[in-house]
Protein backbone atom coordinates (compact mmCIF):
# COMPACT_ATOMS: atom_id res chain seq x y z
CA UNK A 1 0.00 0.00 0.00
CA UNK A 2 2.85 2.38 0.75
CA UNK A 3 4.35 1.70 -2.67
CA UNK A 4 1.42 3.52 -4.19
CA UNK A 5 2.05 6.60 -2.06
CA UNK A 6 5.76 6.54 -2.78
CA UNK A 7 5.15 6.52 -6.55
CA UNK A 8 6.40 3.02 -7.23
CA UNK A 9 3.21 2.07 -9.09
CA UNK A 10 3.26 5.04 -11.45
CA UNK A 11 4.73 3.08 -14.37
CA UNK A 12 2.10 0.38 -14.03
CA UNK A 13 -0.68 2.94 -13.80
CA UNK A 14 0.57 4.83 -16.85
CA UNK A 15 0.79 1.61 -18.85
CA UNK A 16 -2.75 0.66 -17.85
CA UNK A 17 -4.08 4.12 -18.73
CA UNK A 18 -2.38 3.98 -22.12
CA UNK A 19 -3.90 0.56 -22.80
CA UNK A 20 -7.37 1.75 -21.80
CA UNK A 21 -7.01 4.88 -23.95
CA UNK A 22 -6.05 2.75 -26.96
CA UNK A 23 -9.10 0.57 -26.40
CA UNK A 24 -11.31 3.65 -26.07
CA UNK A 25 -9.94 5.12 -29.31
CA UNK A 26 -10.55 1.85 -31.15
CA UNK A 27 -14.14 1.67 -29.92
CA UNK A 28 -14.72 5.32 -30.79
CA UNK A 29 -13.54 4.74 -34.38
CA UNK A 30 -15.81 1.70 -34.75
CA UNK A 31 -18.82 3.60 -33.43
CA UNK A 32 -18.05 6.56 -35.70
CA UNK A 33 -17.95 4.34 -38.78
CA UNK A 34 -21.17 2.64 -37.73
CA UNK A 35 -22.90 5.99 -37.25
CA UNK A 36 -21.69 7.17 -40.68
CA UNK A 37 -23.26 4.10 -42.30
CA UNK A 38 -26.48 4.63 -40.38
CA UNK A 39 -26.57 8.30 -41.36
CA UNK A 40 -26.02 7.42 -45.04
CA UNK A 41 -28.94 4.96 -44.97
CA UNK A 42 -31.13 7.60 -43.36
CA UNK A 43 -30.21 10.24 -45.94
CA UNK A 44 -30.87 7.76 -48.76
CA UNK A 45 -34.30 7.04 -47.29
CA UNK A 46 -35.02 10.79 -47.14
CA UNK A 47 -34.02 11.16 -50.79
CA UNK A 48 -36.36 8.32 -51.77
CA UNK A 49 -39.24 9.96 -49.89
CA UNK A 50 -38.62 13.30 -51.64
CA UNK A 51 -38.83 11.73 -55.08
Amino acid sequence: MFNRYLGRCNKIKLAMNQCLQTEFDTNRKKHFEKSKEKRKKLEDAWKDMDE
